[in-house]
């Protein structure tokens, strides 16, 4: 399914839906960089993200790779998505949305 047709199904129910473009991996690159080039493919990203963080795999993300980013990530897509309200953009994620409501959530 396109990311165009996931988004409509969302406005149409009272989903709500995290989202990166073109991939998770933008997200976690957002981890440890500025993320602001476009990618070709899903598959740059991830190759992208592996020169940050060898070790990484994509069955095997482990969270001690990426807590000690997840503020720098926040204020990186948050920026991004300051630029307009499209997760279609690339790169691009919304996935700040969900983590400031579970901190926020875990402060109260």
């Amino acid at each position: 399914m396109t990311t165009a047709k996931v988004l409509a199904v969302i406005q149409q129910s009272s989903a709500n839906a995290c989202l990166s473009t073109p991939s998770f991996e933008a997200w976690l690159i957002m981890h440890h960089e500025d993320c602001l080039r476009p990618f070709q493919s899903a598959d740059e990203a991830k190759r992208k993200l592996k020169t940050i963080v060898p070790s990484w795999s994509e069955g095997g993300t482990r969270f001690s790779d990426f807590s000690h980013g997840v503020r720098d990530a926040m204020r990186r897509a948050r920026k991004i998505d300051s630029f307009g309200e499209s997760v279609l953009k690339n790169p691009s994620s919304n996935v700040w949305r969900l983590v400031d409501l579970l901190i926020a959530t875990a402060e109260d």
